[in-house]
């Protein structure tokens, strides 16, 4: 699929990224006295925290499509002041205002507000995808096509969980000579990525290059926004446990975690389960489905692109049905897991860049943070969430921190 490629803007992405460790710093100083107050809050009722969460994400929703709807109108270097001031609203919103108003909130009331907050988000997540730009594949598969690579998908993940004691034995020793770097789920994932380059290969008629995994610009612009991302997570994480403990420790102080365990496992859950998810949920199922639906079935861009898009997420929540039943989890994670399949699908779309949509996926998988609280304290954010949290501001501003590569777009 051919995309217009755009390449970070430093000095804009400096300012943009400066502004936020500001923000992060004066947010957080005032967020641990409100913390304070609440503490009896906090610990009766953990769902007022997941009330507040889902609350600040629908409002980051409805700036990104009030954005989105912007952009057709004016250029969009007119617009970065009110971006910037809506998202520092945010943000106090964020810290400030959030946990008094949810406080006054009748417990047995929770489950229904989150619930709706939850609809509210997939609305809105699917009305930006409507907006975004969206092209057809250079190369079309068929739906039989489809329906064999997707059970070829969902075999492979069925034997992984049925001989996943196999396997661990067999990658155990990789993980003893390489100091624990790397781990079984790196291993796993290299492995199902092949297959599923083979098998789309095969049945699916398509040509591998052309499936926007072999670009270098969009694996800068990925790193780029992960450690973005992954910075303002750390110190969020870092000045939230300073002021509440005031005795902050370094994750390597404890024993069960080495320094080449910790990097390996970001790399495995990026390279292991970001990179073969993504590049099959979204960067082929989703697109070859609404090439397919925009063809065949001659639907407008409108429908084309809902059908794909729950067919495809529903799938990719149902493909995690044998990890649910494994571990025991509770059902409602099948509808966690489609809504995330939602926000990477908005993520790719959005920056038109799949290593973006990778490189979240794996931090939202695997979050262990830098610092923790020497002692038990009462309340820390949710990492998965800070990561959901920083990556729709960039995706926000992604017009702003990026700039048109015209050399490659020639090219294309």
């Amino acid at each position: 699929m051919t995309h217009l490629q755009r390449k970070i803007n430093i000095k804009n992405f400096t300012i943009f990224f400066i502004s936020f460790l500001f923000i992060i710093l004066i947010c957080s100083f005032f967020f641990t006295r409100i913390a304070y107050s609440l503490v009896e809050l906090f610990i009766e009722n953990r769902k007022t925290l997941v009330l507040k969460d889902e609350f600040i994400f629908v409002v980051l929703l409805v700036i990104l499509n009030i954005i989105l709807v912007m952009e057709k109108k004016k250029p969009f270097q007119l617009q970065k002041k009110l971006i910037f001031y809506s998202l520092v609203g945010v943000c106090c919103i964020f810290f400030f205002i959030g946990p008094y108003i949810f406080k006054f909130i009748p417990l047995y009331n929770m489950d229904t507000i989150i619930n709706v907050l939850l609809l509210l988000q997939i609305i809105l997540m699917v009305l930006a995808i409507k907006k975004l730009p969206i092209s057809k594949p250079s190369e079309t598969s068929s739906f039989i096509g489809l329906l064999v690579i997707a059970i070829v998908e969902f075999f492979i993940t069925i034997t992984i969980v049925i001989c996943r004691k196999e396997i661990f034995y067999i990658t155990q020793y990789l993980k003893n000579k390489t100091f624990h770097f790397i781990q079984p789920v790196l291993v796993i994932g290299a492995v199902s990525f092949i297959l599923l380059l083979i098998s789309i290969k095969l049945f699916g008629k398509l040509n591998i290059r052309r499936l926007e995994l072999f670009h270098a610009l969009s694996l800068i612009n990925g790193i780029a926004i992960f450690f973005f991302i992954w910075i303002l997570v750390q110190l969020t994480q870092f000045v939230v446990v300073y002021f509440l403990a005031n005795k902050v420790v370094w994750v390597f102080s404890y024993d069960h975690i080495m320094p080449a365990e910790w990097l390996g496992n970001y790399f495995a859950y990026i390279f292991g389960v970001g990179l073969p998810e993504e590049f099959f949920m979204r960067g082929f199922m989703f697109i070859q489905l609404y090439s397919l639906f925009l063809s065949k079935f001659s639907l407008n861009k409108e429908w084309s692109i809902f059908i794909s898009l729950m067919i495809s997420q529903a799938y990719f929540s149902m493909s995690h049905l044998p990890k649910l039943l494994e571990l025991g989890m509770a059902w409602d994670y099948l509808i966690q897991t489609f809504v995330l399949g939602i926000f990477f699908v908005l993520a790719y779309l959005r920056t038109s860049n799949l290593y973006v949509s990778i490189f979240i996926h794996g931090l939202i998988d695997y979050n262990d943070p830098l610092f923790y609280p020497k002692e038990i304290i009462p309340y820390t954010e949710d990492i998965s969430y800070l990561v959901q949290f920083y990556a729709l501001i960039a995706l926000i501003f992604w017009p702003w921190i990026t700039k048109n590569d015209s050399q490659n777009n020639k090219e294309l």
